[in-house]
């Protein structure tokens, strides 16, 4: 099947769409896979989620390139390319590195300062934001799922031995009565005999 063109997504068929959206999840279940691989109880450290949200914000800078604003004054208009402003125009630049690496006390600043700047630069943080949370929260839901189908495939396991023990152990029983009948030599005479036969021959397996 062929690859979803997003810039087209409009004219894409549900389809296409679906299996997008299958080969997606199966792209975020095996980095949740690694993820869970080198922190096996899903608890990430304060530095590992450091070094994914960073990644992710690389990732919102791709998406939202670099916005062009001519600075006059107290406004900004925006721009599409260089070729609108005039030489002696000021032109400011807006991208998500600037916007997010700004610190807390310089983006206070910039509100007292150039407050019309704030506004688009406040815009831009709100978007990385959002963006970095959403999908820090998919990426936690996917790993949570890792985990439970994990847990999951240990209680089944847990289950089918123990329903093993349970019905060889009705089938030691129920064969001790019918050796007993049959006066077989070797058969235990009660179930007291026959758990010191069981841990015997465990024992020596």
């Amino acid at each position: 099947m062929q690859s979803l063109n997003l810039q087209k997504i409009d004219k894409a068929d549900l389809t296409s769409i679906g299996y997008a959206a299958a080969s997606q999840g199966d792209v975020t279940e095996v980095l949740a896979r690694e993820l869970v691989r080198r922190y096996p109880t899903g608890q990430l450290s304060d530095e590992a989620k450091a070094e994914l949200e960073k990644g992710m914000i690389g990732r919102k800078a791709e998406l939202m390139g670099e916005a062009l604003y001519i600075h006059k004054g107290n406004e900004y208009k925006a721009i599409k390319s260089l070729k609108e402003a005039k030489p002696d125009d000021a032109v400011t630049s807006i991208t998500v590195k600037y916007a997010s690496g700004l610190t807390a006390y310089e983006f206070g600043q910039l509100k007292t300062n150039d407050p019309a700047k704030y506004d688009i630069v406040a815009k831009w943080r709100d978007a990385v934001n959002k963006y970095k949370s959403n999908r820090m929260n998919a990426l936690m839901s996917a790993i949570k799922a890792v985990l439970n189908n994990a847990k999951g495939r240990t209680r089944s396991a847990n289950k089918a031995y123990a329903e093993f023990v349970n019905a060889s152990a009705k089938i030691l029983v129920d064969r001790r009565k019918t050796a007993a009948k049959n006066s077989d030599p070797t058969a235990p005479a009660n179930k007291e005999e026959l758990k010191k036969m069981i841990c015997d021959a465990i024992d020596k397996a």
